[in-house]
């Protein structure tokens, strides 16, 4: 018996669907049958009520935890939330002698890929880094300007990432600022971020093991193009992502002012996401008399998706701090081109960037491209493969040979 045991934060449910690139990542390891079972564990607060529950024929386990608030010391409830998980695999029946890989997601559950390293010493333990700051010391606004609690969470997290046998991410961008930490990698251009470093610039840099670059896929045999007629003769743009400073939603809606004052635009852009800056967005929209051009929406099921992608002429997502954004390939998948920032996880692939990608925060130069596209269609082209079971089989093969 093998084992795969995946440790993550996000996994869809059936009233969310967040996560559903972590369900697209587990369906694909289960379909190389490299391992006889896939087991997928998410942490929970130990007041949390949350059950174990079933998402498309994956069992999906709650183990307990004490997460610290705003990311306060995240590394005092260490030995607590380890024995928590492990009882939590013996519970669910989980051999840790059976255990061939332990994959976790993300910075704050990097410690139980070593609770279970310490009971079997052949398992293999992967650390993925899906954010451009790896480290997370971006994650809590509220603590900041507190750089003793930056430098102290560094500092824990450094030794963890150690002692991890390979470190997994969703692009170069990504890669090179887990690398370059406690500096930026050297094309980073989010100020905030590179702020934020300067608490723990005293540190040495951590000696990691193993790392590995292993794109966020596509599920092909969901996002394809379809044989649809787009509804109305309107040019349609199309954007999803959280309302926050990095996605930038605001870059792409001075850049349609721009086309609507120049009477370029017969144009229809939707907007999908919820955050904090939503508000804002749309009181731009309204000051600006842009209601006939602009659509918001909270949410669009998983499976509605396809038919979303498929109805856009262009998607645009102009974020300047993005690990990889699955949404790109996603609607590339179905058909339709995107544009966004250069120094980007997925600018990694474009071909002739000068038609597809713009400076952070540039709206004259997306106004520009837009207007571009809508005249000339040129054709965009990638330079990787966008499919996740094309993507999988070497990650795995290099997991089973190089680690």
């Amino acid at each position: 018996m093998r084992i795969y045991v995946v440790v993550t934060p996000f996994f869809p449910t059936g009233d969310s669907f967040r996560g559903a690139f972590i369900y697209d990542q587990v369906c694909a390891i289960s379909r190389t049958g490299k391992y006889d079972k896939v087991v997928i564990l998410r942490p929970k607060q130990l007041w949390s009520k949350c059950k174990d529950y079933q998402y498309e024929g994956w069992d999906v386990h709650y183990f307990p935890i004490l997460q610290m608030p705003s990311n306060l010391l995240i590394g005092v409830p260490d030995k607590l939330n380890r024995m928590l998980f492990l009882r939590t695999l013996k519970k669910i029946g989980v051999n840790p002698s059976q255990v061939a890989v332990v994959h976790a997601h993300v910075s704050l559950n990097s410690c139980y890929v070593l609770a279970l390293k310490a009971l079997n010493p052949f398992v293999k333990t992967v650390l993925q880094h899906h954010d451009a700051d790896p480290y997370g010391i971006n994650m809590s606004k509220l603590l900041a300007g507190w750089g003793w609690n930056t430098y102290i969470n560094a500092k824990y997290l450094m030794k963890i990432y150690e002692q991890i046998d390979l470190h997994v991410s969703v692009s170069k961008k990504v890669e090179h600022n887990l690398l370059a930490f406690p500096e930026a990698g050297k094309e980073e251009v989010y100020s905030r971020y590179m702020q934020l470093l300067k608490p723990v610039r005293m540190l040495k840099q951590a000696c990691l093991k193993k790392c590995y670059v292993l794109y966020n896929g596509v599920d092909t045999r969901f996002f394809y193009k379809k044989d649809m007629e787009k509804a109305g003769t309107k040019f349609r743009i199309g954007s999803i992502g959280n309302f926050t400073e990095i996605k930038d939603q605001m870059t792409l809606l001075r850049s349609v002012k721009r086309l609507v004052d120049d009477e370029r635009a017969d144009i229809e852009v939707i907007l999908i996401g919820s955050g904090p800056l939503l508000k804002r967005c749309m009181e731009y929209v309204g000051e600006y008399e842009l209601e006939t051009y602009v659509t918001f929406r909270t949410e669009v099921s998983h499976t509605a998706l396809l038919d979303f992608y498929n109805s856009l002429d262009l998607f645009v997502l102009p974020s300047y701090f993005e690990g990889f954004g699955c949404v790109f390939t996603e609607a590339y998948a179905c058909g339709v081109p995107f544009i966004t920032c250069y120094k980007q996880g997925v600018s990694e692939w474009v071909e002739e960037p000068e038609h597809w990608l713009i400076e952070a925060g540039d709206d004259k130069k997306l106004s520009e491209l837009i207007h571009n596209y809508m005249k000339n269609r040129p054709r965009q082209c990638l330079n990787h493969s966008y499919a996740i079971d094309d993507l999988m089989p070497p990650f795995l093969g290099f997991l089973d040979n190089e680690v």
